[in-house]
């Protein structure tokens, strides 16, 4: 049985807005310094982690939009190439918070990771542990869809904390409400 044309709408512009979240999140502190030539130099396994989470949240919206008008087969060779995606966000993500405790772990180190490393390091098991269950759900549509709307906002913590961090400044206070930011589109999804 198809749902409603409203609830699979309403599913399109979750997606759309986790996405828009995401890219206005890092607009702050990626793509305005990339574009303005003022972004330090880092390592390149940086740039692959943020180019593959974009890539997701890009692929996101296009999913849900190629299922709302019935293009199924594009949207299915889409998800198999979503695994290769999900590997690259995840080792990359791997190394990046990896690299990100243990620099907060010296003296002088950024008291963001200090306090908030195992939170970012969580979501990235969750986003695992969500698309782990779309992939193996994916012949039951209502469940899939749940499951990567739930993998993709459990990545989206750091663009919530860029988004609040220009709201409040930044700090714990801002880094622990952006973390959590993303549950407002869980709970927008609930049946």
């Amino acid at each position: 049985m198809t749902p409603p044309r409203s609830i699979r709408s309403s599913y399109l512009w979750l997606c759309v807005s986790a996405s828009l979240l995401t890219f206005l999140g890092f607009s702050f502190t990626y793509f305005r310094p990339m574009i303005a030539g003022e972004y330090p130099e880092v390592s390149p396994t940086v740039h692959a982690h943020g180019w593959t989470f974009f890539g997701w949240y890009f692929l996101l919206p296009l999913q849900a939009g190629l299922v709302r008008s019935r293009r199924l087969t594009l949207h299915r060779r889409l998800g198999y190439a979503s695994v290769v995606l999900a590997v690259a966000m995840t080792v990359s993500g791997l190394v990046v918070i990896g690299v990100q405790m243990e620099l907060a772990r010296l003296p002088g180190g950024s008291p963001f990771w200090q306090a908030l490393g195992p939170a970012v390091f969580a979501t990235l098991v969750l986003f695992v542990a969500f698309y782990s269950l779309a992939l193996r759900y994916r012949k039951k549509r209502e469940l899939h869809k749940r499951f990567i709307l739930l993998a993709s906002t459990g990545g989206m913590g750091a663009a919530g904390f860029r988004v609040l961090a220009q709201l409040l400044g930044p700090g714990f206070m801002a880094g622990a409400a952006g973390i959590l930011l993303p549950n407002v589109i869980i709970v927008a999804a609930r049946p």
